[in-house]
């Protein structure tokens, strides 16, 4: 998308395209404005006329040019067919310049001359996408994601891992490689937080008025004879903490509307005696810019984990089916606590997650069972808080 300059100014004339000077307020991408500042200096700008931190556009080029190369090629450089009969490229998306720079590439710029200075820049060529015949990066991830939960719910989910008969993904990904793509990637973005002690995790317990909790016993996870139930996380049998940060997400995590006679609410307040260490799935990176010469590389990376994480942490209806539905999430909860364990020198107690009741908010679950939790969490018999449920 591109703006024509909506100022009256226009530049001198006879300057030449290697001497202009060029501000950070005539492009909207936060990767190009900060090559601007870091090459800046004071002066005045040749597309506004005024005088702010200018950078020489010869010096930006190269940077943009950089991040349009990493994704985009002319189309003879990428052998894209063209047919003679038809006079036309087959098989791929082309583009002129203009439409790669400023639809394709997202580029967004406030001023016709920079737009006209850009395009010619990059030449009267004819574009495409990289390696054009290919599968994308994102789309290999989230099919792969796809037909792993297909798997996992309706063909197997406890023989799978080693057998060559769900070998599923485009390129023939088995099961367990998409489990060890996905470990990569959180691995690669460093995904990981520690949580110093004495953290605050509140848990709630929906109760009736004759059944009220009070001690620390009745708030951890539940014995290992009373897990009968599935959760997001953990399979029936296989108890874990869950818990949410502040008290308002904890209620909203643990309220089942469906049970009308447990009308009252019990929260009670645990603190982490030691630290703890999270894959932490709530703060994913922002999907970056093309030209962020850090994350740009990551970029399919990155739009995968949202729509992963985005589909870990949706709401799942008690209607009969979310025994089923929990178990993609169990499975890759299983993956992080054993499996990615033994390939890392820190053992992971817990995954942070957004919470699917509460927007803006995250829960989490730890890897305790009730033992555990009485071992690693106190208590806060004193913090404990009752309410009547008004539904």
């Amino acid at each position: 998308m591109k703006f024509v300059s909506k100022s009256a100014f226009t530049p001198k004339s006879g300057i030449s395209i290697n001497d202009k000077t060029l501000c950070t307020e005539h492009i909207n991408d936060y990767a190009i404005r900060e090559n601007i500042i870091k090459w800046g200096y004071k002066g005045i700008c040749n597309y506004c006329g005024k005088r702010r931190t200018v950078a020489l556009y010869k010096d930006i080029l190269p940077f943009i040019s950089r991040g349009i190369h990493h994704f985009f090629g002319e189309v003879e450089d990428e052998g894209v067919h063209y047919d003679d009969e038809e006079q036309e490229y087959w098989g791929a998306s082309t583009y002129q310049t203009d439409e790669m720079l400023f639809d394709e590439a997202g580029l967004i710029v406030n001023s016709q001359y920079l737009i006209d200075d850009l395009v010619q820049s990059f030449g009267d060529a004819l574009w495409c996408e990289k390696d054009p015949y290919g599968d994308r990066e994102r789309d290999i991830l989230k099919y792969d994601w796809k037909e792993f939960k297909h798997v996992v719910k309706h063909r197997s989910r406890y023989v799978f891992m080693g057998s060559k008969q769900f070998q599923t993904g485009i390129n023939g990904t088995s099961v367990e490689e998409i489990l060890h793509e996905i470990g990569r990637r959180t691995d690669q973005l460093n995904l990981f937080k520690w949580i110093e002690p004495g953290t605050k995790f509140y848990r709630c317990r929906q109760h009736t008025v004759k059944a009220i909790p009070t001690k620390s016993k009745d708030f951890t996870a539940p014995p290992e004879d009373r897990a009968i139930y599935p959760n997001r996380m953990s399979p029936a049998g296989i108890p874990m903490f869950y818990a949410a940060f502040d008290k308002g997400t904890a209620f909203l995590e643990t309220f089942d509307k469906t049970s009308p006679l447990k009308n009252r609410m019990s929260t009670a307040i645990f603190l982490n005696k030691e630290k703890l260490y999270l894959l932490n799935l709530a703060d994913l990176p922002k999907v970056p810019s093309l030209f962020d010469e850090k994350l740009g590389k990551y970029l399919d990376t990155i739009i995968f984990l949202h729509s992963f994480v985005e589909d870990l942490s949706a709401p799942i209806y008690k209607d009969g089916r979310e025994h089923i539905d929990y178990v993609p999430t169990q499975i890759i909860t299983e993956y992080f606590r054993y499996t990615f364990n033994d390939l890392t020198d820190i053992a992971l107690d817990g995954i942070i997650y957004p919470s699917s009741k509460n927007s803006g908010k995250n829960a989490c679950v730890l890897f305790f069972n009730q033992s555990e939790c009485l071992k690693n969490l106190d208590f806060k018999a004193d913090l404990l808080t009752k309410r009547r449920i008004v539904k």
